[in-house]
């Protein structure tokens, strides 16, 4: 609904404008530059509201919600001086906090990751196996959940403790 409001306040902006450019009516040029950019913001403020309204209810984040937060959250370096990190050569990752906890794509752990239709099975050295059951989506406290066909993983499920420096993850 949104996008449509969107676009009809698009078109009645610039036909508008034209319209009122080529008469050399500019009350018609005014309105339609009034009412085109309220009907654009409006479907943003509606967009808005419909995602404060969905945290607000506890009800589980959108796909393109995860998508803005994963697209604006920062991209790390990872290293780790006692399991190696997947791929080997400067591997960056985006660091994703959802809910206040953190997530990072289960790709990092790959060398030490087994998995078994939605059963994930983490084999840390120095650690016992934790294994962990992926959603299929988003929700509050969940702790392995697929994304766009990647699979992110809550750090606090596991036994590592992470130092943040800079554009750097190190993980112990």
């Amino acid at each position: 609904m949104t996008t449509v409001q969107r676009i009809l306040g698009l078109c009645i902006l610039l036909a508008g404008s034209l319209i009122g450019l080529a008469s050399g009516n500019y009350y018609v040029l005014v309105m339609a530059i009034t009412c085109g950019f309220v009907l654009m913001s409006l479907s943003k403020l509606i967009d808005m509201n419909r995602d404060n309204n969905h945290r607000l209810l506890g009800m589980p984040l959108t796909t393109s919600q995860i998508n803005q937060i994963k697209s604006r959250s920062p991209h790390y370096q990872i290293e780790s001086p006692i399991f190696d990190i997947y791929p080997q050569q400067n591997p960056v990752y985006p660091f994703m906090m959802l809910d206040n906890e953190r997530y990072i794509r289960a790709k990092v752990f790959y060398n030490y990751l087994s998995q078994e239709g939605y059963c994930y099975t983490f084999e840390l050295p120095g650690h016992e196996s934790i294994a962990l059951h992926c959603s299929t989506f988003y929700y509050s406290g969940v702790e392995l959940f697929e994304h766009e066909d990647q699979v992110f993983v809550k750090i606090s499920s596991l036994p590592v403790k992470l130092t943040i420096l800079n554009r750097k993850i190190i993980m112990e």
